[in-house]
């Protein structure tokens, strides 16, 4: 269904009656080629403090140009006060943000994923080579950050990456033109523990691990 320029878009919140607005509040301007896919630390946000700015979150980008970056992204009234467009301008508002750039030997990533312990904040990604890559990232994420863990399966191309719940040293990739999962250890070595098999005709496009024991994932037919 097409919609008129003028329409709105409409976010709906627990009941569906209810809808919330919702504005864009301010853009990430970067020198490199555009965003392919986007992902939030879980524990990434800092509170205000005297003498201490805090930070909305750490966000994670992967680039057109192959290129893996961590955002550190401020709170909204910070971003507001450096702007140097005025209150009235339709424009949100536009900040540059310092960022850590992720580096591999691998060829162009395709997915990303953070590990969901605080203690362990591991940022991985996938890539079309079958390249699997974890970073350790620290509060400080100025400068290049080499990667901890290198795995690889050959021939792949993995498409979606997604980190155990309960044990941040674990993760699970989908593949194209595959029907199997696969699960990989950071502590044991570049190659993947085991797989599992998925019902269906069409292989994984999108999973997520929600349970020690439970992997979610959506396929093209549905």
């Amino acid at each position: 269904m097409e919609k008129n320029a003028s329409e709105t878009d409409v976010v709906y919140g627990s009941s569906l009656s209810t809808p919330l607005s919702a504005a864009m509040s301010f853009c990430i301007a970067s020198e490199l080629d555009g965003a392919s896919a986007l992902a939030w630390c879980p524990d990434g946000w800092i509170s205000k403090s005297e003498g201490n700015m805090g930070r909305m979150g750490l966000l994670a980008a992967v680039h057109e140009s192959g290129d893996i970056c961590v955002y550190s992204v401020p709170h909204e009234e910070d971003t507001n006060s450096r702007a140097q467009s005025n209150t009235q301008s339709e424009t949100p508002n536009c900040i540059r943000l310092k960022f850590q750039s992720m580096s591999t030997s691998a060829k162009k990533p395709t997915c990303i994923s953070w590990s969901k312990d605080p203690s362990r904040r591991f940022l991985a990604a996938g890539y079309s080579d079958g390249h699997v890559a974890c970073w350790k990232v620290e509060d400080n994420i100025e400068g290049p950050n080499s990667a901890i863990f290198l795995g690889r399966i050959t021939p792949d191309h993995i498409v979606s990456i997604d980190f155990d719940p309960f044990c941040p040293y674990v993760f699970a990739t989908a593949s194209l033109n595959t029907n199997f999962l696969k699960l990989w250890d950071m502590r044991i070595g570049p190659t993947y523990l085991s797989t599992c098999a998925v019902a269906g005709h069409m292989w994984p496009n999108q999973i997520m691990w929600s349970k020690p024991d439970w992997i979610m994932y959506s396929t093209a037919e549905g």
